[in-house]
């Protein structure tokens, strides 16, 4: 592939010295492992990003299939943060979505957020003068369900539902059987138990739809240690959450993070060998398109003008429709 050396990890402290070397004509290691970044040696963007500003990095939860999560939890100081949102507005972008891997940590040193930080943050960002609009991307079900007060006054700030703007975060659930979220995510349900998991999970998504987002909720379906009895407590809890404002996403497990040996990458080794995981898929896919179908109009309010909000419109529900017939045909076929 003419790739001349491979950089796993962050990128700021180290990559500026292979880039010089390579400059200079010097031989470069194949392999160099980037160490975690302290947030003020982050450089600022010089170039819009679409609007997406990052305002921490890491996760800290230990869970065993994501490398992010293997990194220690940092937020980027708000002086920093501004600037990059000045950046953004200056290259004509009006809506800042602030990216983290869990927004409710914003400022915290462990899993117990700082809302004094977190909201200081939101406030800040709103009041910046050319943004009309800004959203959250991701936050973890143990956090909501640990600080209700918290993501009510959050939402109070982002007014998900302002103007009837259509809002949508993410949630991994990845697991909803307590022995196995146990094994492959020891930290995700913290402060609460395993057991309690799928518990906190509904009373999270729940939370979440009070306060105005739809969810985008991940499941994961192959994991090297799944029993039957596993995935049946997926379906489950799916079928319990699918009246809820929210999408569930049944993904493949994909070797990564500390689980990256575990098996062979490759089709044939990633694709669901289970009869009901592939139900599942299946199932949880037909949810979304359904969904994704009676939300047409709003997934393209913010498109202008008219005529391309109504032919966006026709052409997503008319590839709704059709995912929609052929899955269900698939299912009765089943």
């Amino acid at each position: 592939l003419g790739i001349d050396c491979v950089v796993e990890g962050e990128g700021e402290v180290v990559t500026p010295e292979l880039f010089a070397k390579a400059l200079r004509g010097e031989e470069l290691p194949r392999y160099v492992v980037g160490k975690p970044a302290d947030p003020w040696r982050i450089p600022v963007i010089r170039t819009p990003s679409k609007g997406i500003v990052e305002v921490t990095r890491g996760c800290g939860r230990g869970c065993r299939f994501c490398n992010p999560t293997l990194l220690y939890f940092r937020s980027i100081p708000l002086e920093k943060v501004l600037r990059e949102v000045a950046v953004n507005v200056a290259g004509g972008e009006t809506s800042i979505t602030l990216h983290s891997e869990d927004f409710l940590r914003y400022g915290s040193r462990g899993l117990e957020p700082n809302p004094e930080a977190l909201l200081k943050l939101l406030r800040s960002v709103t009041k910046v003068v050319g943004v009309e609009e800004v959203s959250v991307d991701f936050v973890t079900a143990s956090t909501v369900a640990a600080s209700p007060s918290l993501l009510k006054a959050s939402a109070g700030i982002l007014q998900p539902t302002w103007r009837g703007r259509f809002s949508v975060i993410q949630l991994g659930v990845e697991a909803a059987s307590p022995r196995l979220i146990r094994i492959v995510a020891p930290g995700k349900p913290k402060p609460f138990a395993a057991e309690e998991w799928p518990r906190v999970v509904e009373e999270a998504i729940a939370l979440l739809n009070e306060c105005g987002w739809w969810v985008c909720a991940t499941l994961i379906v192959g994991f090297p240690w799944e029993t039957e009895e596993d995935v049946e407590a997926a379906i489950k809890l799916f079928e319990r959450l699918r009246s809820y404002n929210v999408f569930f996403f049944t993904l493949p497990f994909i070797p990564s993070g500390s689980l990256r040996r575990s098996k062979a990458l490759s089709t044939d080794s990633i694709l669901p060998k289970s009869r009901r995981a592939l139900e599942l898929v299946a199932i949880t896919a037909l949810d979304a398109i359904r969904k994704i179908h009676k939300l047409a109009g709003h997934l393209t309010a913010g498109t202008s003008p008219f005529p391309v909000r109504v032919l966006l419109k026709f052409l997503l529900q008319l590839a709704a429709s059709i995912g929609y017939r052929k899955l269900s045909r698939s299912l009765e076929i089943r």
